[in-house]
């Protein structure tokens, strides 16, 4: 799940090195992502995966680690 999540996070976030995306990177302040970016992964995720991600868990996505934690628990 990690891989393909930072594979999304890579995409959307137009980064040229994806390896700077480790399980503890704080999707904000580490990689420069805004909220519109998280929403916008989200919702590919929600499609992909054919679940879906409350509004309120938005803001409890910190790290790349919790986005992983949560869909584990999900799929």
């Amino acid at each position: 799940m990690y891989e393909e999540v930072k594979a999304l996070l890579a995409k959307q976030l137009k980064l040229k090195d994806p390896s700077v995306i480790r399980p503890d990177s704080k999707i904000q302040a580490e990689l420069g992502a805004d909220s519109i970016d998280v929403l916008q992964l989200l919702m590919t995720l929600e499609e992909q995966k054919g679940i879906t991600i409350p509004d309120e868990e938005l803001m409890k996505f910190v790290t790349v680690q919790d986005i992983v934690d949560y869909l584990e628990k999900r799929v």
